[in-house]
């Protein structure tokens, strides 16, 4: 067993034209390796239509599907296709693939998805931050999301095509917008915000939730320290059932402690389990198990391996200001 422990120091009302769907999808499915690519699929996945959600699942994909993914997509039972985005990937399963980059894809989407639409918004690829931070008014006001890199000619045959009247432009871009188009311009964040509002209050009287999103995701970490180190240990948990009577053989469950130093902020732990050569664990794959407990024997995070991959799991979480000797448990079982 093998794992690796990570520790970073660290202005108007905008109404909206319902969509025509032209085609329908089972699992919106987008590649890991560009983020642009989650926002379109996000946008599609979660829209407001007629007064109504529409909610589809959305899958990050490597080159292949993951076990765990197979086995979602197997629960939901389905003849629908896949609308998988960006990048080809490797299934049996019915498909529809819109590749290219992401301002291609976004056109080539709204073609596929929607056949009229009184309003769109273009977002910069130049800028991730106001280009993630705009998305959800295209799933609130449910229209299309375009992505602007110099496409102009492109643009302007998607917005004929759905008969376009009203554009929201993001950040600090000039489309080549047809005159008899109206044109707002949404440039800050705060405009954005403002905007979003605005709609909350306009679709939906308010909100009564809160969201705390990962800051990573936009602002890298100021980071003054890093410590990794990996470990290798051996972990035995075989039950055997003979006549009615359980025997266990091995620990079964592994503890180790984790120090977490001053001014750590967040903590990252990957335990890797592989079988041996043993002849029980031949046939069986191991699931397994982590939690981390903090000082105070609280628990601080916890992992299964079928929530990431097989024998693989991963600790992932905030440790502001709380220092001090961790426990780190690890527990396998395959059946046995």
């Amino acid at each position: 067993m093998i794992f690796l422990v990570s520790f970073l120091l660290l202005p108007q009302t905008i109404s909206s034209i319902p969509l025509d769907n032209a085609m329908s999808f089972s699992t919106m499915v987008i590649p890991d390796d560009n983020p642009y690519f989650g926002i379109i699929g996000a946008s599609i996945a979660c829209s407001y239509k007629n007064n109504n959600w529409i909610l589809k699942p959305l899958l990050v994909v490597d080159d292949t599907l993951t076990l765990q993914q197979k086995n979602f997509l197997d629960a939901i039972e389905t003849s629908e296709p896949l609308l998988v985005l960006g990048k080809n990937i490797h299934t049996s399963l019915p498909k529809i693939e819109i590749l290219g980059s992401p301002a291609e894809v976004s056109l080539k989407t709204t073609s596929l998805l929607y056949k009229k639409s009184d309003s769109v918004i273009i977002l910069p690829y130049s800028s991730y931050k106001l280009s993630m931070i705009a998305a959800p008014l295209a799933s609130y006001l449910g229209i299309p999301l375009l992505i602007y890199d110099d496409n102009d000619i492109e643009i302007q045959h998607i917005l004929s095509n759905l008969s376009v009247s009203n554009v929201y432009i993001i950040g600090d871009i000039s489309p080549d917008i047809p005159f008899n188009i109206e044109q707002v311009h949404l440039y800050t964040i705060e405009d954005i915000q403002e905007a979003i509002l605005d709609v909350i209050h306009e679709r939906f009287n308010g909100i009564n939730y809160l969201v705390l999103a990962n800051p990573l995701d936009v602002i890298p970490p100021a980071v003054s320290n890093t410590t990794r180190f990996s470990k290798e240990y051996s972990i035995k948990d075989v039950e055997v059932t003979l006549l009615g009577r359980s025997i266990v053989y091995g620990d079964k469950e592994l503890n180790l402690p984790i120090s977490i130093p001053d001014g750590a902020l967040h903590v990252r732990i990957y335990v890797n389990v592989t079988k041996s050569n043993g002849i029980m664990n031949t046939f069986f794959e191991p699931i397994i198990y982590s939690k981390l407990f903090d000082s105070n024997s609280r628990i601080a995070a916890y992992a299964p391996s079928f929530a990431l991959d097989v024998g693989r799991t991963l600790l992932d979480t905030l440790i502001v200001d709380d220092p001090g000797v961790y426990n780190l448990s690890i527990s396998a079982y395959h059946g046995f």
